[in-house]
């Protein structure tokens, strides 16, 4: 095993998990709640146990910038369940304070996950617990930041297409786009596209495997059985597997969002091969 790392980005609810639970599942993580084990957040809170005196460090975006890079060079020395080291981030692969965000290497692989914009609204705003003209506005808002209550929890994420256009147009190491709607529609054949890019041998018999677990409705009746323990307590539905459905903007959303979330968005919704 490499110290490359697989980075599975994208802006939040666009299909992360969905991906991670595939690639985990292939390789015989078939618990949800060992899929952090297997493929983990920059914020997971256990990486950046490397840092010093971690519990006393000042919470704040420029801090965490200054220390994610250790933490990040940590990880890719530390052991893996996984023949790869893959690393969850809705992190934007931008410069700020006059540092990147990620120190990529040439042997790094990258792997995007987009979704319709006017979706990933829609599902932020249930993640969130918050209304949809809120949601809207954070996905437009230029050099956004979150955290919730700890360090390594801060991300810097820009808005929706400052964050599709720092990953897709990194040159330092190849990079697959990967859209939610078509991991949905042909999931073994997108399972078998993300395989082949980080050099992965493909089982057919783990591919079938691997989809049966990741089916949606079996997703759903393992958090009601079992729990998810990356899910937030407060969804405004109860649920991280709300519904994977994809066009429910169109008849969850007025004009008024519709017209204006694509007005700032039309540009980079064109690249995805997105429309109204």
């Amino acid at each position: 095993m490499t110290e490359a790392v697989v980075f599975l980005a994208s802006y939040p609810r666009s299909g992360n998990t969905f991906a991670r639970i595939l690639l985990g599942a292939y390789h015989g993580v078939e618990d949800l709640n060992r899929l952090e084990q297997a493929i983990p957040a920059d914020t997971s809170d256990f990486l950046w146990q490397t840092v010093p005196e971690y519990e006393t460090q000042e919470i704040s975006a420029h801090n965490n910038w200054r220390l994610r890079p250790q933490v990040i060079e940590a990880y890719r020395r530390s052991p893996s369940i996984l023949p790869f080291h893959g690393l969850k981030t809705h992190t934007a692969n931008l410069i700020a304070f006059g540092a990147p965000a990620f120190e990529l290497r040439p042997d790094d692989r990258i792997i995007y996950l987009a979704r319709h914009p006017l979706d990933v609204a829609l599902s932020n705003a249930d993640y969130n617990n918050q209304d949809l003209d809120s949601s809207i506005e954070l996905m437009c808002r230029s050099g956004t930041c979150v955290a919730a209550g700890t360090l390594a929890s801060v991300e810097t994420r820009g808005s929706w297409t400052e964050h599709v256009a720092g990953w897709l147009d990194a040159t330092a190491c190849p990079v697959l786009p990967v859209r939610y709607e078509d991991l949905s529609a042909d999931t073994a054949g997108m399972l078998r596209k993300m395989l082949a890019f980080i050099g992965l041998p493909i089982d057919e018999e783990r591919v079938k495997r691997a989809v049966e677990l990741a089916d949606f409705s079996r997703l759903q009746r393992k958090e009601r059985e079992t729990g998810f323990q990356e899910a937030p307590a407060n969804t405004r539905s109860g649920r991280f597997f709300r519904e994977g459905r994809s066009g429910q903007w169109r008849t969850e959303m007025s004009l008024g969002q519709i017209d204006r979330l694509y007005g700032y968005c039309a540009e980079t919704m064109n690249r995805l091969d997105y429309s109204l």
